[in-house]
């Protein structure tokens, strides 16, 4: 860093030169201007199985995912083009913490003496619990250069608190029924309740059915291995983001000792229903020439409704946008992957090669009230909409 700072020096090396200080300058960036980010992180589960009959198991299972980051930014004296770091230099430090904990049960049933027919049968539960806290200071400038300290802070520091809690509760059930292992059907059903969704609307069921037919075992094609024809149905529901329902008053940087609180520029809306999604799906598996020649393919078409999200408001009242199940989305396409097999050898010695398409045809046909157009994010300037 001091063999850096003394090139930036003026040639007559009396003043210090700060429009010599270039903002994209590489060195700069990577030798003074640091980073660090450093992470714990540990990961765990159990579970106990336990045969209640020889046609029935019970299962109870328990599992966590536990991370802390510390993350530190510097700015040294001299940087140009940030707007929050003063001619001293700036710093940043803050910490997060993420847990994620998932506790089931299960109980799977295997029928016996079903005869032509395979029964399986699942009914279950699950608790998930997700915490996130961060918490975060910022300087923008310094009483001595290069040392980024708290107790080096030339002004008052900003802070950030943020803490989000997320429980679901769920219980779920599937089942598989299949003939002479050439017809199977599936059917499943689950209900969640989540608490980022208003009391009396924060259940809801999606249920699916899927089968499929081993075409191949009732008809034969010549230099056909293997065909197998699938079709499903599924309805998905989702929640909301942390904290939609009620406005929060903000925490902004105190006034002369004195906190201050503002009203959020988001409008809530305590009236949220979930999101839902319906799609089907209809494809086929095949192999050729000894399996040296593979083929699948799938058509679907998938609509989401209710989605939530960010409605645009007039800032004359005071907001600048409100969250409202809002929109209608179609997607539909088709995707096909082709597997060959030009080499196979006695040895071992195998070279296959493989080809995938895909195109999606994805169209908004519905948004919220009489809007044309919905802002999702924006970057730089630049907006994405749909």
């Amino acid at each position: 860093t001091r063999l850096l700072e003394d090139r930036l020096y003026n040639p007559a090396g009396s003043q210090f030169n700060w429009n010599n200080r270039w903002n994209n300058n590489p060195y700069w960036v990577a030798t003074v201007n640091k980073n660090w980010d450093n992470r714990d992180r540990v990961i765990g589960s159990g579970s106990f199985t336990y045969p209640v009959l020889p046609w029935l198991d019970a299962m109870l299972r328990t599992g966590t995912d536990w991370s802390q980051d510390h993350r530190k930014r510097i700015f040294a004296a001299g940087t140009v083009g940030q707007s929050r770091v003063d001619e001293n230099g700036a710093f940043g430090e803050g910490n997060e913490f993420r847990q994620e904990t998932n506790t089931d049960f299960l109980l799977t049933a295997t029928p016996q003496d079903m005869g032509d027919f395979t029964v399986t049968v699942n009914l279950g539960g699950n608790r998930r619990d997700s915490d996130y806290r961060s918490n975060d200071v910022y300087v923008r400038n310094l009483v001595i250069p290069g040392l980024y300290d708290l107790g080096n802070a030339a002004v008052t520091p900003d802070l950030g608190d943020w803490r989000q809690q997320i429980r679901v509760n769920s219980l779920y059930g599937a089942a598989q029924v299949g003939y002479r292992d050439l017809v199977f059907l599936d059917v499943t059903g689950r209900n969640d309740w989540s608490s980022t969704l208003p009391e009396d609307n924060n259940s809801y069921f999606y249920p699916s059915v899927s089968g499929s037919l081993i075409l191949s075992d009732l008809i034969e094609v010549p230099r056909m291995d293997y065909a197998k024809l699938r079709a499903g149905w599924t309805e998905v529901g989702n929640d909301a983001a942390p904290y939609s329902l009620v406005d929060p008053y903000v925490a902004r940087t105190p006034f002369d000792g004195v906190p201050r609180y503002s009203a959020s520029s988001s409008l809530r809306n305590f009236d949220l229903k979930p999101e839902r999604t319906k799609a089907w799906e209809v494809g086929g598996e095949f192999q050729f020439l000894g399996d040296r020649l593979g083929l699948d393919l799938a058509y679907y078409d998938k609509k989401t409704v209710n989605q939530i999200v960010p409605s645009q408001l007039s800032s004359l009242t005071g907001f600048t946008s409100r969250f409202v199940n809002a929109g209608t989305i179609r997607n539909s396409g088709v995707e096909f992957q082709l597997r060959g097999t030009p080499i196979r050898l006695d040895n071992g010695f195998e070279w296959q090669v493989f080809g995938n398409y895909s195109k999606n045809n994805s169209e908004v046909e519905e948004l919220y009230g009489d809007l044309e157009t919905i802002v999702l994010d924006s970057y730089y300037g630049v907006t994405v909409e749909a």
